[in-house]
């Protein structure tokens, strides 16, 4: 059985890692931040797979 890679949406990944548009652009332009995939003439996305790993390769942050 094949799995599905669910597409996330630029507001789901903002939202969850507490960072604004033009942040996630500016990691996109870097070359920092996966590249999203197209999802219709005006509509990004980002493959859940890419995120996760990116999410992971990340170091780990302490709040104090």
């Amino acid at each position: 059985m094949l799995s599905q890679d669910r597409i996330i949406s630029e507001k789901e990944i903002c939202a969850s890692i507490g960072v604004c548009r033009g942040t996630l652009n500016n990691w996109r332009k870097a070359g920092t931040f996966p590249n999203p995939v197209r999802i219709g003439a005006r509509n990004i996305g980002w493959r859940q797979s890419a995120f996760t790993d990116w999410m992971q390769s990340r170091p780990a942050t302490r709040h104090i």
